[in-house]
């Protein structure tokens, strides 16, 4: 197997995005139970989506100079019990098909690791962790064989993700909702000040349905950001969305430990529309034995 590894900052990207976004539309994942199914379109520089989030680094995997592989690395702040902890997000992990089953996921993160301890202070982290969404055959875990760095991780928290039209939203009944929860828990998304996240142009799910971008809304915030509970979180949120004549529907992800919640939402005749894993390893104690873990669906 004759690879070419890479490191590339995002502002270095532009060489790959044709290949990168290639890759990216070979890979579809369903929703609605099946009746659907997307594939994500990070835009025409692929790396704003994760420039948003923090300082974004991909390594890139090339077969006679095309791209046949790739891996997206942010660090980015985490939000735990006593404090804020240093932390990279891994995603974006793809492979072609023609090189799929041949170790290269596995390759890249050795590869990846090496860049790490070659500058081990400017690229800190304590805490190392992905979100997975959750197809027929399982999720992007499959691709975890022989010795490979993504064994490492270990499944950390189960996410439901619900899709909601706005207006189903706006006028939820909240009476009786569980109130925000007061233990502490982490947040891997806590720089999200704002009720509603569009990713419109920088990360689009395009529907196979329609050949279109969903219009899709994220309603990002976690418990810090829930007000009196998480109902009357997605019924302000909802609100807003139709202030501005948002079609939607509206996504958020809520831990499948926050049981009171998911149970309200069912009687709400709210279901989850797809299910993520979220993995992660981490060197510090401080991230350990949480109730809860909140991703915002924006940052998924």
């Amino acid at each position: 197997m004759s690879l070419e590894l890479r490191h590339v900052e995002a502002n270095a990207l532009a060489p790959y995005v044709d290949d990168l976004r290639a890759l990216e539309r070979d890979v579809s994942y369903p929703i609605d139970d099946g009746r659907d199914r997307f594939v994500l379109s990070h835009g025409d520089a692929y790396h704003p989506f994760f420039s948003a989030m923090g300082e974004a680094h991909f390594v890139v995997a090339l077969d006679r100079g095309r791209v046949i592989g790739c891996i997206a690395a942010v660090r980015k702040p985490v939000g735990a019990p006593g404090g804020v902890v240093d932390g990279v997000y891994l995603g974006d992990l793809k492979v072609a098909k023609a090189w799929r089953g041949k170790g290269v996921p596995a390759r890249m993160l050795f590869f990846a690791l090496k860049v790490w301890a070659r500058s081990p202070r400017r690229l800190s982290w304590r805490f190392a962790f992905g979100a997975a969404m959750r197809g027929e055959r399982g999720d992007v875990m499959n691709a975890a064989k022989g010795v490979t760095p993504m064994k490492l991780g270990a499944p950390f928290a189960l996410l439901n993700v619900y899709f909601v039209e706005p207006a189903k939203l706006a006028g939820l009944n909240v009476e009786g909702a569980p109130p925000t929860p007061t233990s502490a828990g982490l947040d891997l998304s806590p720089s999200v000040h704002t009720d509603v996240v569009s990713t419109l142009g920088a990360k689009d799910f395009v529907l196979q349905s329609t050949k279109q971008p969903w219009p899709l809304v994220h309603l990002p915030r976690g418990p810090q950001g829930w007000g009196r509970s998480h109902a009357d979180f997605l019924r302000r949120g909802g609100g807003q969305l139709l202030e501005r004549q948002a079609t939607g529907p509206a996504c958020f992800a809520l831990d499948q430990r926050l049981v009171a919640e998911r149970d309200f939402l069912r009687s709400r005749g709210l279901e989850p529309g797809a299910l993520a894993t979220v993995y992660a390893f981490s060197t510090t104690t401080r991230t350990r034995r949480v109730p809860w873990v909140h991703l915002a669906t924006s940052e998924i």
